[in-house]
């Protein structure tokens, strides 16, 4: 098999396994909320989720196999009527950015997320630097941030809104 084939075959087990990590965090997220049959509606009663992740260049594959796996979670979520909160049912809707892969453009992404988007918990992404440089915005924003892997930095007693999975 050819170098190519192979590194092809590495990048889609890792994405999935990406997507399964985060479809199973976000299920023990949303899990503990009582079942609801009401139909979600209203423009007023919608939770955010966002993304940060690499959705252009070289490493759009993983950002994109992440972003598309919870959207699925999220429509099978809200299929059977949403996130229920205090007895208020929610539409879950994803705002995705791309961190193109880098630190700064991770930081912008965070910044309009929180303070443009108002969401409170964010996945992504799988580049160090971008995480590393969001840590700083969602840490005393109260932000949890659902890492996709580990590395050194990322999990410390500074950083207890972080959760890594991978």
């Amino acid at each position: 098999m050819k170098k190519e084939g192979i590194t092809k075959i590495i990048t889609i087990m890792l994405s999935l396994t990406l997507i399964v990590g985060m479809v199973f965090v976000f299920s023990v997220c949303v899990s503990a909320a009582p079942k609801s049959t009401k139909t979600v509606k209203g423009k007023n009663d919608v939770f955010k989720v966002g993304i940060i992740g690499p959705l252009s260049g070289p490493a759009k594959v993983w950002g994109q196999g992440i972003v598309r796996g919870l959207e699925i979670a999220i429509d099978e979520i809200n299929e059977k009527g949403g996130l229920r909160v205090k007895g208020k049912n929610y539409k879950v809707v994803v705002k995705a950015y791309d961190d193109k892969y880098k630190g700064s453009e991770g930081a912008t992404a965070a910044n309009n997320l929180i303070f443009k988007d108002n969401v409170k918990f964010i996945f992504g992404s799988i580049a160090t630097t971008s995480v590393l440089a969001f840590q700083v915005i969602t840490e005393p924003n109260k932000v949890l941030a659902f890492i996709d892997g580990f590395f050194k930095g990322s999990l410390s007693p500074k950083n207890p809104s972080a959760f890594v999975f991978s």
